[in-house]
Formats: structure tokens, C-alpha cells, sequence
């Protein structure tokens, strides 16, 4: 009976660790979340790092292909001419 009076009695204090509790773990949920998100992020920094030398690799090749091509053409179309005459 006294400790039960004794907590009705309490001034009201009794629900702090309650709140505590429950803000420091919508703390860590926040934490926990903002964490997956970075690491999300540094993944997909990478991922799109070797994508982009991935696709100026292929942009010289392209070119590079196209200058061949180009001088091929330079090439036939000067064998047509000279045919010709």
C-alpha cells in the first residue's frame, strides 16, 4: 500500500523514461536510416563513376571508328574517280 501511494503521489514523473525511450529510439531509427541512405548514395556514386568511363571509352571508340570510316569512304570514293577517267 505505501509504495503504491508513493508512486500515485510521484509529481507526475513517472511517464519521462517513457517519452526518453521513445525519442531516443525514433533517434536511432533516424540514424539507422539516414545511414542506409548515405551508403545508397557512395554505391550508386560509384556504380555511375564506372559507367561514365565506361561510356567515354566507348565515345573514343566511336569516333575513332567513324574517322576510319570516314577515310574508307575518302579512300573508295578516290578509286571511283580514278576508274573513271
Amino acid at each position: 500500500m505505501a509504495l503504491r501511494a508513493r508512486r500515485a503521489g510521484a509529481n507526475g514523473l513517472d511517464a519521462w523514461p517513457g517519452y526518453v525511450d521513445a525519442l531516443s529510439t525514433l533517434l536511432m531509427v533516424v540514424m539507422f536510416v539516414l545511414l542506409v541512405f548515405v551508403l545508397a548514395q557512395a554505391l550508386e556514386s560509384v556504380v555511375l563513376a564506372k559507367r561514365n568511363d565506361q561510356l567515354i571509352a566507348t565515345n573514343q571508340t566511336l569516333t575513332l571508328e567513324r574517322e576510319r570510316n570516314a577515310r574508307l569512304n575518302q579512300n573508295v570514293t578516290a578509286g571511283d574517280v580514278g576508274r573513271r577517267r
